[in-house]
């Protein structure tokens, strides 16, 4: 076991050949610390040029693509080459490395006859736009400006959707104009203001399997598609994200059978949290009233699996969208065509069904401020753009209200239920019927730290890595194998352990380890928390609380299980007491202890709090992400890590005062922005530590630190350096600045 004393070691360790890593810091001559509001705007980007110093290679695995007979792009077509590229702001401009390949399935990626086409870029160091994994498309293939201004939209509305922009782009002297979209990444999620987590897409490798690069038309594929993971590195990082994960892709698997099994009489869609919530069929609802069918198909699909709510929400991708197009569905003459995208779209939804943003999206607020998002993503608003942003926002209302108005008129068909074993071996008999035989995964067991593996055909044992990348590719060692488990695995289980119930009094829902206790004093408005073991935890999520205090006392622990290697549990959460999409005002926090990760953890919360109290954490005391929070007065006694980590939000804080934190007294990172008013941080390594892109503000700090008492650094590659501003730094120790951050303190 690592004691406290040897943990800090290593983290400062680490710490320093992060620091003098040249790979960390991108090769800029601007300090991005200095412009963080303008980097995060995508119209800053001017131009991006990219040279390939191997030009003729390049260009001729173009023409190959193009006197290629096949309609598809063949993936044998799909090499990699190194390129340098260089991004121009109107105040500076960066150099990275990176790799560049072509994108897409169809050949409307490409065109020859101005040597252009559609790229993937995987910058090697630095970021455009906190990107470092991104796709430059002709503006075709997404149907332009609606892609922009639909992508906007989604988001706005909650939906999870990619950054999309207009921009500029030079491939060894070749200029034309594209699109910049981000990839399905955790910078994606963290955008989207999602903790990391499975991501997961239709397998549409099942639709190139012949010859000519494409399966036949008279064979439906869609009777025999399943997904896979895309970011089967989260998967790698330890057993919590692996038991993650095979829970995950079980549920989305079985979602892919019935689908498969109904998809003759339902809608373009798969929906695994039908029975959960309505965020599908919302999801569903606004692609058809922005005409976006293509991204309902299954094999289109994206699912992020949200393990704080146990359940998978949509991510939107190639919708192909027509903004202005306004529907017009004839019920009487419905064809039954997976062209239209219309087909079955009644079956999606019961009469008494209302779109959640029916309100939300006739607001004059959300126009304004989506039209201000839309203009900083195009190079130049005229009058025709204009005239296209508002005809778009017309129609998609006008949509909206056709939509509702005949769903509340239609009854939906009863679609017949069906077991999953029925619905397995209905899945199986279609692939013989296609001639389309492939290996199955039916069973995985652990051994130690590895997996067993039983398929339909043998049995092997296969490490993290390689149990990654088959869930990824649906194949081990170049054959096809899919997940397809007739049951979930014991070990996965017996984790399954938790007590879910409502507290009505705060309209708060509550997900608990067994051994953790709850005793509501309605008349003090305060609730006691205590725990029979020292991993218990509880979570609150989409309540309210209003003037209430919260106790929570801790066993408290000296060390760590050597098994646990990951900072969250098998329900993604990192602390013993944790606050989920919750508002919060004039509310307390006492805490003594904590065995988990943070003592206490507040994520995508809003409001105010008028105190926190923490002692004795073992390891972070208060770990705050993508919240927007006032804080009145902040004390923490001895911390294992962190007293405070403060990332990817808003946040102020009034008075501050930490002791004896083995690592950092605040932490501030991820594009955060905290305003302090008078700080004190004592015998603590270090005391003020700002990266990231993060903007810290304060009147007071008083850094009583043993190492550093203000450090200021760019650590991650997809952010920058950090900005901080300090009118009065009583400072015991040093201050350290990368060459990325701005900072302006007193005595310098």
């Amino acid at each position: 076991m690592m004691t406290l004393n040897k943990r800090i070691i290593f983290k400062l360790f680490f710490f320093l050949l992060i620091i003098n890593h040249p790979e960390a810091l991108s090769d800029c001559n601007f300090k991005s610390g200095k412009y963080i509001t303008q980097l995060d705007k995508p119209n800053s980007v001017k131009q991006i040029t990219i040279n390939v110093p191997k030009s003729k290679s390049y260009f001729k695995n173009l023409l190959k693509i193009d006197r290629d007979p096949r309609k598809n792009i063949n993936q044998e077509y799909k090499k990699k080459f190194n390129a340098n590229i260089n991004v121009l702001y109107n105040f500076g401009h960066c150099n990275y490395k990176a790799k560049i390949w072509q994108n897409g399935d169809w050949k409307d990626h490409i065109d020859a006859s101005k040597f252009i086409r559609s790229l993937n870029v995987r910058l090697k160091n630095g970021n455009i736009i906190n990107s470092v994994k991104f796709k430059l498309l002709l503006p075709k293939t997404r149907n332009n400006y609606n892609e922009i201004l639909g992508t906007l939209i989604l988001r706005e509305l909650g939906f999870i959707s990619p950054e999309t922009f207009e921009v500029d782009v030079v491939v060894n002297g070749i200029k034309s104009r594209m699109l910049f979209q981000e990839d399905s990444t955790k910078e994606l999620l963290e955008r989207n203001v999602r903790r990391e987590g499975p991501i997961f897409e239709g397998d549409e490798k099942i639709m190139f399997n012949t010859t000519s690069g494409y399966i036949s038309s008279d064979i439906d594929t869609d009777q025999v598609q399943l997904a896979r993971l895309i970011n089967n590195k989260w998967l790698s990082k330890g057993i919590i994200s692996q038991h993650i994960v095979i829970k995950s892709f079980f549920d989305l698997q079985n979602s892919y059978l019935e689908y498969a099994f109904n998809h003759n009489n339902t809608p373009n869609i798969v929906k695994p949290n039908m029975s959960k919530s309505n965020e599908f069929g919302d999801f569903y609802f606004m692609m058809m009233a922005m005409n976006g069918w293509h991204a309902t198909r299954p094999h289109n699909r994206k699912y992020y699996y949200n393990s704080f709510e146990s359940n998978f929400e949509p991510i939107y991708y190639d919708g192909m969208l027509h903004l202005r197009h306004q529907i017009n569905l004839d019920l009487e003459n419905e064809k039954k065509s997976y062209k239209t995208g219309y087909f079955g779209y009644r079956n999606a939804f019961n009469s008494k069904y209302k779109f959640a943003y029916i309100d939300k999206i006739n607001q004059p607020s959300f126009n304004s401020k989506i039209n201000r998002k839309f203009q900083d993503r195009v190079i130049s608003y005229d009058s025709n753009l204009d005239s296209f942003y508002k005809q778009s926002m017309s129609t998609i209302r006008k949509n909206i209200l056709y939509l509702q108005k005949n769903i509340n008129n239609t009854e939906p068909s009863i679609i017949p239920k069906e077991s999953k074993e029925n619905l397995r071996k209905s899945f199986l008999n279609n692939l013989n019927d296609i001639g389309f035989n492939q290996e199955y995964i039916e069973n995985i067991y652990m051994i130690d730290n590895n997996y067993k593996i039983t398929t339909n055909m043998r049995s092997f044992i296969v490490d993290q890595m390689q149990l990654s990348n088959i869930f990824k590719t649906n194949k081990y060692k170049d054959k096809r194998l899919i997940f397809l488990l007739n049951r979930l695995p014991d070990f996965i289980i017996r984790n399954n352990n938790y007590s879910a119930y409502e507290i009505p009094i705060i309209n708060t829902k509550v997900v608990q380890s067994p051994g953790i206790m709850v005793d509501i004093l309605e008349d003090k408005k305060t609730i006691n928390i205590s725990q029979r073991n020292t991993k218990d935890w509880i979570l609150f999520s989409s309540g309210e609380a209003n003037d209430w205090t919260f106790n929570f006392t801790s066993l408290g622990v000296t060390s760590r299980d050597q098994n646990d290697q990951q900072r969250y549990n098998v329900y993604g959460l990192t602390g013993c007491l944790n606050f989920y999409d919750y508002k919060f005002n004039n509310v307390s926090f006492n805490i003594k202890g904590g065995g988990c990760e943070d003592s206490l953890n507040l994520v995508r919360s809003h409001g105010n709090i008028d105190k926190i109290t923490i002692s004795n954490a073992y390891s972070d005391a208060l770990d705050i992400d993508f919240s927007d929070l006032s804080l009145n007065l902040v004390k923490i006694l001895q911390a294992g890590n962190d007293c405070i980590d403060l990332s990817g939000g808003d946040y102020y804080i009034n008075k501050l005062e930490v002791s004896k934190c083995l690592d950092k007294g605040v932490s501030v990172g991820e594009k955060s922005k905290v305003t302090v008013i008078d700080a004190k941080v004592d015998l603590s390594n270090i005391g003020f530590s700002v990266k990231d892109l993060s903007i810290l503000s304060a009147k007071k700090i008083d850094s009583n630190a043993f190492i550093t008492c203000l450090e200021s650094f760019q650590k991650k590659q997809e952010f920058g350096g950090g900005n901080v501003k300090i009118d009065i730094l009583k400072c015991s120790s040093e201050v350290k600045i990368d060459r990325n951050s701005f900072v302006v303190y007193p005595n310098q």
